[in-house]
């Protein structure tokens, strides 16, 4: 087990010996780490026989100080580590069509940034000989080349040996590369001295014993290589425990890049490199410095499991996440797009994948997840439908799927998507772009927009039951405070929005909510289409004892003609009688 004092900047590297055990044990011990994210199992007993088909250009680390080179790996098999990291302010160097013959017969590792020589250094030790770093391996500013690695990111990840996850190496202040082995903060620590040798208190003039007296280590400051082994031996320092690195991990920068949830979630195991500590984990358990050897499950865990079906987690994750380009909004999630396709033998269209467990039409049921409306991608487009096709954090909370008494109102559900964009000021039309329809069956009704819940002076039950139904029973009742003498309740927080709109039926009656995905100003039109999804849910409260909740998807009527919409907004109604006023149609969606 690695401790604290194994682990200095100077000397990260003495625990490399230790990891390549912890790889070994993985393998031979725990069979779910050989497992893919798909569910695929490779039988092997030992370390050195896990192989795999390489990427299509790799970093040939050698051994000891040889040659480093990016080689063409040309179909054949071998085992190779990945390197997740961020890119700096200025990436120094990369693989374009100017150097890429030369890289192809060395690489000066001396000009590469710190990051990348600590990966060779550490795939080198752990008896590795391949490397894949993502601007290396790539050529960089050539599209179809781009194109092409990007599709395979996911596989790259998932069929690699091991992941080095370069957590804290940019400094994210400068943008400045630090590298893998970065000296550790300084911490609040005390020095113990423990008594090392007895010594006796002699008559100056019989030579007597008279006492005892214990020595101690004059100056505990002192360089513990400057003393002798005895003294070394009887020096205690203590030092506060480190935060554990899976709640380091959910603050971190490096979490919050869009790229790398798929690194995470695919690769079978990953070396975290922190300023804190090293941590590592695999799909069966996780364990860092500090632990001593009582292994947590990793958070990753949950969805790796077969038996759950993970999307909209996923989905929920990812969208909170940071992209540079907006056209790499469903790149980046393709591969656990393309694992979970082959797990589950569902399709998944422009991120929306196709319901599992006869739950038809719950995919389409996100909102936006924050106060704040949705933005539209000005350079990046897909159909409406979609949450790919905005910016901003999306959620499928609250669902309905999970009810025992949940049935779907709508038949027939398809998909028709073209990889292509069908705007044509689109700067991105024949590159990641997506266009396309989803049709169905269903109850169409309309309703009326109104005030917002923010505007509810007061948030009790016997107000927000008729608009949120039994959805109130999850929020938190606040604390009464005394002010100026008065008991006064603060204003409830909500689970949905503020902006979030009271809808009303051709009476004025109360009959539920609406949530905009973008500015709602920009729809002047107060009357609006409703598509009913699903029904279920037994409202609980007041006088809507039996009603039940029927989620809903908000239209817009579209150019394509009578029947065709666009999405602009989901929500729900708590009064099951609405969907008398409905009439069964065809529904076609852009």
């Amino acid at each position: 087990m690695l401790s604290v004092h194994d682990i200095e900047a100077a000397d990260s590297h003495r625990n490399t010996h230790l990891l390549c055990e912890w790889l070994r044990n993985c393998i031979k011990e725990h069979p779910q780490c050989r497992r893919s994210f798909s569910g695929a199992a490779h039988p092997v007993d030992e370390l050195l026989n896990e192989v795999h088909q390489l990427p299509s250009r790799v970093i040939d680390v050698g051994v000891n100080n040889e040659t480093v080179k990016l080689s063409l790996s040309a179909g054949k098999s071998g085992m190779y580590t990945t390197l997740s990291h961020r890119w700096g302010s200025q990436p120094k160097f990369q693989t374009n069509r100017d150097n890429l013959k030369q890289l192809l017969v060395s690489i000066n590792v001396e000009e590469l940034p710190p990051t990348f020589r600590d990966a060779i250094d550490t795939t080198r030790r752990l008896g590795i000989q391949y490397l894949w770093i993502d601007s290396l391996c790539i050529v960089q500013g050539c599209k179809d080349d781009w194109a092409r690695e990007a599709g395979q990111m996911g596989a790259i990840f998932e069929n690699s040996t091991c992941t080095l996850a370069a957590i804290d190496a940019i400094d994210n202040e400068r943008g400045i590369d630090r590298g893998l082995f970065l000296p550790r903060e300084n911490l609040l620590e005390v020095h113990m001295n423990c008594a090392h040798k007895k010594l006796g208190v002699e008559d100056p003039s019989t030579g007597e014993i008279l006492g005892w007296y214990y020595g101690f280590i004059q100056d505990p400051e002192s360089n513990l290589q400057e003393k002798t082994e005895n003294e070394a031996l009887h020096q205690i320092v203590a030092r506060p425990r480190l935060i554990g690195y899976q709640w380091y991990l959910m603050k971190s920068e490096w979490q919050n890049r869009g790229w790398i949830l798929q690194e995470r979630m695919l690769s079978r195991r990953i070396i975290h490199y922190t300023k804190h500590k090293i941590a590592w984990d695999c799909h069966s358990y996780s364990d860092e410095e500090e632990l001593l050897g009582h292994r947590i499950k990793p958070q990753r865990s949950a969805c790796i499991d077969e038996s759950w079906f993970p999307w909209r987690r996923l989905v929920e994750e990812y969208t909170k996440c940071k992209l540079t380009f907006a056209s790499d909004k469903l790149i980046a999630i393709s591969g656990l797009a393309n694992r979970l396709e082959a797990r589950t033998g569902k399709r998944c269209f422009a991120g929306i994948f196709e319901d599992i467990d006869s739950s038809m039409g719950q995919c389409l049921l996100w909102r936006a997840h924050s106060n704040g409306p949705l933005t539209k991608y000005p350079c990046f487009h897909a159909p409406s439908w979609s949450w790919a096709a905005y910016e901003g954090a999306v959620t499928f909370s609250p669902e309905s799927g999970g009810s025992p008494a949940f049935r779907s109102l709508i038949s027939d559900l398809k998909f028709d998507i073209q990889d292509n964009c069908n705007v044509l000021s689109c700067p991105n039309q024949k590159a990641t772009c997506k266009s396309g329809s989803v049709s169905f069956k269903g109850p169409v009704g309309t309703a009326f927009r109104s005030s917002c819940l923010g505007s509810l002076e007061s948030r009790g039950n016997e107000d927000l039951i008729p608009v949120l139904g039994s959805d109130v029973h999850w929020e938190s009742i606040p604390i009464p405070r005394v002010i100026e003498g008065e008991i006064k309740y603060p204003k409830r927080q909500l689970s949905l929005p503020d902006r979030t709109e009271i809808l009303r039926d051709e009476s004025g009656s109360i009959v539920g909510w609406v949530l905009l995905d973008t500015d709602g100003t920009k729809i002047s039109d107060n009357k609006i289409t409703c598509a009913a999804v699903s029904l279920g849910g037994q409202v609980k409260g007041f006088d809507y004892r039996s009603e039940e909740n029927v989620d809903i998807l908000v239209l817009q009527a579209g150019k394509e003609g009578p029947g065709s919409y666009l999405r602009i907004g989901r929500g729900r109604v708590v009064r099951k009688g609405w969907l008398r006023t409905c009439s069964e149609e065809n529904v076609l969606v852009f």
